[in-house]
C-alpha cells in the first residue's frame, strides 16, 4: 500500500510540473522566423499519410500479384494495426485535450505547418503514433 502511494504521489508531483520543461525546451529549439528548412519538414509531414496507407496497399497489391497469401497477411495486420492505434489516438486526443503550442503560447510559438487546423488538439501526436505502429508491424514480421 505504501508503494502504491508513492508512486501515485511520484506521479501526481511529475504531472503538475511537465508543462514547463516541455514549453521551456520547445521555446530553445523552435525559431518563429521562416526558415529554408521549412518546407521541407512540411512535406514531411505532410507525407505521414501517404506513407502509411500506401504501405499496407503496396504490400496488398505485391501480395495479391504473387500470390503471396503471407505478404497479404501482413498487409492485413499492418493496416488493422495502425487503424487500431490511431482510433485510440483519435480517442485520447479528445480525453487529454491539450491544445497545438501556437495556440497556447501565440507570443512565443508561430504556426509555420501550413495547416489549416479543424481540431486545435495536439497531444498525444497521431503521426507518431501511425509512423510507430506501422514500423513496429513491419519490424514484427521482417526483423
Amino acid at each position: 500500500m505504501k508503494q502504491t502511494f508513492a508512486v501515485l504521489l511520484l506521479l501526481m508531483t511529475v504531472s503538475l510540473f511537465s508543462q514547463n520543461p516541455d514549453i521551456n525546451l520547445l521555446r530553445k529549439v523552435h525559431s518563429a522566423e521562416r526558415l529554408s528548412s521549412d518546407g521541407f519538414f512540411r512535406f514531411l509531414s505532410n507525407s505521414d499519410t501517404y506513407v502509411v496507407t500506401g504501405t499496407p496497399v503496396a504490400m496488398a497489391i505485391t501480395g495479391l500479384a504473387k500470390n503471396d497469401d503471407k505478404l497479404l497477411r501482413n498487409a492485413c495486420v499492418t493496416a488493422v494495426g495502425t487503424a487500431v492505434s490511431f482510433g485510440i489516438t483519435t480517442g485520447l486526443k479528445y480525453i487529454v485535450n491539450r491544445d497545438r503550442p501556437f495556440i497556447t503560447y501565440p507570443e512565443d510559438i508561430a504556426n509555420k505547418t501550413g495547416h489549416n487546423y479543424t481540431e486545435s488538439v495536439s497531444f498525444p501526436s497521431g503521426h507518431t503514433t501511425t509512423a510507430f505502429a506501422t514500423a513496429t508491424a513491419l519490424s514484427l514480421e521482417y526483423p
